[in-house]
């Protein structure tokens, strides 16, 4: 077993806090919000049903801002393993020396995407069914899933949940108005706020 992970965990942290400095502001202004607003309740271990104070989740994200401010030009670190270092989008290389030890290590850049549709929560299993059958109906050889997504026009995909995303109101079940997470009837509120978290 590796004895000591500390400077491995900071440098992944760091190489986190770089990527979310460099790509963070590719996202819509609610979107970003709301993004933070989940990523503060997972850094602080809060549960999914337990609304995070406002106030603190102000001060988190003006601090993180901050911190990516400071990150903005930084290079990625290399990854500090049993004496050797290592690139931090070499995750084959690094993954022969963490796999004896039980551990996995991922990295890499995402490709953000383009809404297709806008599909009930409690449709999402089908969704995803669907458009893995389309990827594998229409890739060309053994194109990844993302390459694939990326060369098809985002309107294949919509037509394909077409269906799905229709919530007509003589159709609607009372399941198509119950959020992840909850367990009664969505109950719109006004509150302060465009993006009120």
């Amino acid at each position: 077993m590796i004895r000591r992970f500390d400077r491995l965990v900071e440098a992944v942290q760091t190489n986190c806090h770089i990527a979310d400095a460099r790509h963070a502001g590719d996202l819509t202004l609610c979107t970003y919000l709301l993004a933070l607003r989940e990523f503060y309740r997972w850094e602080h271990g809060t549960a999914f049903t337990v609304q995070p104070p406002r106030a603190e989740i102000g001060a988190w994200i003006a601090e993180r801002e901050a911190l990516w401010e400071s990150l903005a030009d930084a290079d990625f670190l290399p990854l500090p393993i049993k004496g050797s270092q290592f690139g931090p989008f070499d995750s084959t290389t690094i993954n022969e020396v963490l796999a004896p030890h039980g551990l996995v290590y991922g990295a890499g850049v995402a490709h953000f995407g383009k809404v297709i549709s806008k599909v009930p929560v409690n449709r999402i299993q089908d969704a995803t069914d669907r458009l893995l059958a389309l990827y594998k109906d229409k890739r060309e050889g053994e194109e990844e899933l993302g390459a694939f997504f990326r060369r098809v026009p985002p309107s294949l995909a919509t037509e394909a949940l077409k269906d799905l995303a229709q919530l007509l109101p003589n159709e609607l079940g009372e399941q198509d108005l119950i959020d992840l997470g909850e367990n009664q009837v969505f109950n719109p509120e006004v509150m302060d706020g465009e993006c009120s978290a």
